[in-house]
């Protein structure tokens, strides 16, 4: 996660459940999953063209 923070951290960050960063054009969520060994990545936005590109860039860092 501090790999997607150095890159992804400009934006508004909380971190009580994982890593969220909020941006104005989009939202991003990654935390460990409760239930099995991966990381959840949560990426919302109104442009999929963006989301997919932000998936495709974190997927690279991880």
């Amino acid at each position: 996660m501090n790999i997607v923070r150095a890159n992804f951290g400009e934006g508004k960050t909380n971190t009580e459940d994982g890593l969220r960063i909020d941006y104005p054009e989009f939202r991003l969520h990654v935390r460990p999953s409760n239930t099995e060994s991966v990381m959840r990545i949560i990426i919302e936005g109104r442009e999929d063209k963006l989301i997919e590109s932000i998936h495709s860039e974190i997927k690279e860092q991880l």
